[in-house]
């Protein structure tokens, strides 16, 4: 995919989905998500492996960057949460970079502090006085973003907001008990940014409705259907 073709390219919410079907990153089948739910549906973005998907991936992340973030966007920090967020900083910054002339600084943590080299659990782009950009793959529960908000902070950057490539949009849970949020809600309420996202649950609903997907999958997005109805909000307007 050249350069010229990625910037012409529609990259809207069910165009995202139709791709992240064709790559499997997005199955249906029987699943357990990390709220221990039993799903009829997985994402997991650790299968977007192929350079040229990675490519079409960091790109659906940018022009979703660009629209949201617009001018805040040059110079920012593209955060990226151990362990799946640290590649995809590098992918899109690097589309950012190469295909857009966009210039973003690129940072991530490490679960275990290092003790020797250029040490501590930070590394890349100094954070302090920088607008920050968290970057994750989807979010069920919010507890790995509000954590890497935690580190922005005390090492001096300014959290601008979150970009996530898929919302489940479904209710968390605290010792067990499901609450009204869903993880983005939780993340927006605790850190006072927005979450955005390339592609949600109900933009899954959407394409499988209409007659490109619905094709073969009435009985599974009869089951996604009745999934959301059990453990999903209400969306955005």
């Amino acid at each position: 995919m050249n350069m010229q073709r990625m910037k012409n390219e529609k990259r809207g919410p069910i165009a995202f989905v139709n791709f992240a079907l064709l790559e499997k990153v997005l199955r249906f089948g029987n699943f357990k998500t990390k709220t221990g739910r039993e799903t009829p549906y997985f994402f997991n973005a650790g299968d977007f492996y192929q350079s040229v998907a990675l490519a079409e991936l960091g790109d659906f992340y940018a022009k979703l960057l660009i629209n949201k973030f617009g001018d805040k966007l040059k110079g920012a920090v593209l955060f990226g949460p151990a362990y799946k967020g640290i590649g995809l900083v590098y992918t899109v910054a690097t589309i950012l970079g190469f295909v857009y002339e966009i210039q973003v600084g690129v940072a991530y943590n490490r679960k275990e502090a290092k003790d020797h080299g250029e040490g501590g659990t930070l590394v890349g782009t100094p954070l302090e006085g920088r607008a920050n950009i968290i970057l994750e793959d989807v979010v069920t529960t919010s507890e790995t973003k509000i954590e890497a908000a935690g580190l922005i902070a005390k090492a001096g950057g300014k959290l601008i907001g979150c970009v996530i490539a898929f919302d489940r949009q479904e209710k968390g849970t605290k010792d067990g008990v499901m609450t009204e949020r869903s993880g983005a809600q939780e993340f927006e309420l605790a850190c006072n940014v927005p979450m955005y996202s390339i592609a949600t649950l109900a933009d899954l609903i959407r394409f499988m409705d209409t007659p490109e997907g619905s094709d073969g999958w009435h009985e599974t997005v009869a089951k996604i259907k009745a999934y959301r109805d059990q453990y999903g909000i209400e969306p955005k307007a």
